[in-house]
């Protein structure tokens, strides 16, 4: 005969145990949804800084062809959902002191924000 607590044990167990796996595969879910954000966030943040290095190069390079497609590139940056707000002020920034010293304030006016305010670089007083 099995003792009175060994069957209330049994009980137990056996009426937990489907909680507890339930409760181990939320876990993994969430977990596997937690990493899966996480690389989302690195694959955009690399692929736009991928593009601002592209653009940057291809304004400073001169050429008037790569210099309007590198404007092009950050206009289309600056508005994409591809850039998280955690990156915008950098790329602004970014933005800002290549296209203003390059192309001119004018230029840079249609690739910010509207209302933004243009701040010049440090060829402005040249």
């Amino acid at each position: 005969m099995i003792p009175t607590w060994m069957a209330v044990i049994g009980v137990i167990a056996t009426v937990l145990s489907p909680f507890l796996a339930l409760g181990g595969v939320a876990l993994g879910a969430y977990l596997t949804r937690k990493s899966d954000r996480e690389l989302d966030v690195w694959r955009r943040r690399e692929e736009t800084m991928r593009m601002v290095r592209w653009a940057v190069e291809q304004i400073l390079d001169g050429d008037e062809a790569g210099t309007d497609a590198g404007v092009v590139t950050l206009r289309s940056l600056m508005r994409s959902e591809l850039l998280q707000a955690e990156d915008y002020d950098l790329v602004a920034a970014l933005t800002a002191a290549v296209a203003i010293d390059h192309i001119g304030s004018a230029a840079y006016a249609d690739i910010a924000e509207q209302g933004a305010e243009v701040v010049e670089g440090d060829n402005a007083d040249e």
